[in-house]
């Protein structure tokens, strides 16, 4: 009996799943976090400057500091805070998002 084998590829948008993957790294910042007993995905996409909470767009203040910019909204009743600064660096802008004023950390793909 002949042996059988198959492969397959999973792409988005027309990419392969890696390179979809890499772009979307590029221009999107991903926080998971569970606030006051719920759980939450906050993506900020970089390119439009658009906060998605659980997949709805969500609105927020903007105000600039004097090292950045933060962009402020809340998750329930928690105050939540996405703080852009620049850095020396080749990071360029750095996206950092605070909960309560505690720092979350951000999700890697």
């Amino acid at each position: 009996m002949p042996h059988f084998a198959f492969s397959y590829s999973l792409y988005v948008d027309g990419k392969p799943l890696q390179k979809f993957t890499e772009k979307q790294s590029q221009i999107m910042r991903t926080w998971a976090l569970i606030a006051e007993g719920i759980r939450y995905r906050v993506v900020f996409d970089k390119q439009t400057l658009n906060i998605y909470v659980n997949g709805q767009i969500n609105d927020a203040e903007s105000v600039f500091v004097s090292n950045g910019t933060e962009m402020r909204f809340t998750l329930g009743t928690s105050s939540a805070m996405i703080k852009a600064t620049s850095t020396d660096k080749k990071e360029g802008v750095v996206h950092q998002l605070f909960v309560g004023g505690s720092l979350v950390e951000e999700d890697l793909f």
